[in-house]
């Protein structure tokens, strides 16, 4: 399937997605993503996130011979960003930089929740937060 979406999006460099994370052999899959002519492999070390993959992330940047950019992503945050370039030697990170806002509900039902479990009030919606983005920005322009 990397082949024939590779073929479609020929005109633009290719990022393959977190599906890393679940091959069975990361240094496998980034020989053959390699030889595909991948440009990106997004990825959080084959781990629940990033902290918890430098490890591995480290290992996939020495194995990359310069042909092919690991980007980690999974739970970079200004706490952990410097550690995280440090450790792994990447030079390029991606993250969410979500935080959560009050939404624009009028009306809150405590009684009746949409999202599983309750796990976030339904008054409240995740998004994107300018200020961390900013501060992240700032300690690697710093670093």
């Amino acid at each position: 399937r990397t082949v024939e979406v590779l073929e479609i999006c020929s005109s633009v460099p290719f990022t393959f997605h977190r599906a890393f994370d679940v091959t069975p052999d990361a240094f496998e899959a980034l020989e053959t993503l390699k030889k595909l002519g991948v440009k990106r492999v997004l990825t959080s070390g084959q781990k629940a996130d990033v902290p918890a993959g430098k490890e591995i992330l480290k290992n996939l940047v020495k194995k990359t011979e310069g042909k092919i950019i690991i980007l980690p992503g999974g739970g970079i945050n200004p706490q952990n960003v410097t550690e995280v370039i440090k450790d792994t030697g990447v030079k390029e990170i991606h993250l969410s930089g979500k935080n959560l806002f009050s939404s624009e509900m009028e009306f809150y039902n405590r009684e009746v929740g949409f999202n599983s479990n309750f796990q976030m009030p339904e008054n409240k919606i995740l998004k994107t937060d300018q200020k961390i983005i900013s501060e992240i920005k700032t300690i690697i322009n710093a670093g």
